[in-house]
C-alpha cells in the first residue's frame, strides 16, 4: 500500500512563509493559501458583508501560518472556535481583539460540529516531500548575511523580530520557506496577509543577503550575531 499524506498537512508544513505554493494531488489551482473565499454554506444566517468581513479576517489572521484545508477540516463548536481564537491570538496571530468575535462567528458557521467530513485529497509522502524540497536559489544566490542583517533589523524586525522568530509577525527561523528562495522573494515583494508588499524596494542581491542572513539566524539561548549557515532540508 502507498503511504499516503493529506494535502492539507502539506499545504500547512509550505506556509512557512512561501505563498502560492502548488500542492500536488490537491484539486486544479489549488495553492496554499488561495484568494478563493469558502463558499456560502446553504442555511447560514451569516450575510454578504458578514462573509466578506469574516473571509478578509481568515486570511489576515489565519493563512499566514495555516492552509485553508487544514481550517476546513475542522469541526468544532463556537465554545471550542472561541477558545482556539484566543489561544491563536495569545501565540501571535495577527489578530485585533475587537476582531476575534467576527472571527469565532464566520467560522461557527462554516466549520461546526455535526457537519460532514471534509474530503480532503491525499498525495504519496515523495509528493509531500517535493513541495518542501529545497529550490535554486538562481539570483539569490550567494547573499551576503552580515549586509542581510542589516536590512533585517531595519526593515522586518519590528513584526518578526531581531532574532526572526517572530512577534507580531510569523516565525522566519528553521523554515523550508528559506530554501525556497523564489518563494521567499514573492511574499517580501507582494505580501501576504497584513504584510506589506515591498514591490520593488529591494532587489534580488537585497533579498538574498536576508535569506543567507535568516539561513544563518542564531537560536535565541546563543549571543552569536551570525551563526553558522545551516544546511538545506534533508534528501535536496
Amino acid at each position: 500500500m502507498r503511504e499516503l499524506i493529506t494535502a492539507a498537512l502539506v499545504a500547512l508544513a509550505a506556509t512557512g512563509m512561501g505563498a502560492g505554493t502548488t500542492v500536488p494531488g490537491a484539486p486544479s489551482g489549488s495553492t496554499a493559501p488561495v484568494a478563493t473565499p469558502y463558499p456560502h454554506r446553504p442555511g447560514s444566517s451569516l450575510t454578504p458583508e458578514q462573509e466578506k468581513h469574516g473571509w478578509e479576517i481568515v486570511t489576515n489572521a489565519c493563512l499566514s501560518c495555516h492552509s485553508p484545508e487544514l481550517l476546513s477540516q475542522q469541526r468544532l463548536s463556537p465554545k471550542q472556535w472561541e477558545a482556539s481564537v484566543i489561544k491563536m491570538h495569545k501565540w501571535g496571530a495577527l489578530i485585533y481583539e475587537s476582531e476575534q468575535p467576527e472571527l469565532v462567528t464566520y467560522l461557527s458557521d462554516h466549520f461546526t460540529t455535526g457537519m460532514p467530513v471534509a474530503e480532503v485529497p491525499s498525495i504519496t509522502y515523495v509528493e509531500a516531500a517535493s513541495v518542501l524540497k529545497a529550490l535554486p536559489d538562481g539570483p539569490y544566490a550567494n547573499g551576503d548575511p552580515h549586509k542581510g542583517k542589516e536590512i533585517y533589523l531595519a526593515n522586518c524586525a519590528s513584526c518578526h523580530a531581531d532574532s526572526g522568530r517572530g512577534a507580531t509577525g510569523t516565525n522566519l527561523v528553521d523554515r523550508s520557506s528559506l530554501w525556497r528562495a523564489p518563494e521567499f522573494a514573492k511574499v517580501v515583494r507582494e505580501g501576504r496577509g497584513r504584510m506589506m508588499a515591498y514591490g520593488d524596494m529591494f532587489n534580488d542581491q537585497q533579498i538574498g543577503a536576508m535569506i543567507a542572513y535568516l539561513r544563518t539566524a542564531p537560536a535565541p539561548e546563543t549571543s552569536a550575531t551570525i551563526a553558522e549557515p545551516r544546511k538545506a532540508p534533508a534528501g535536496n
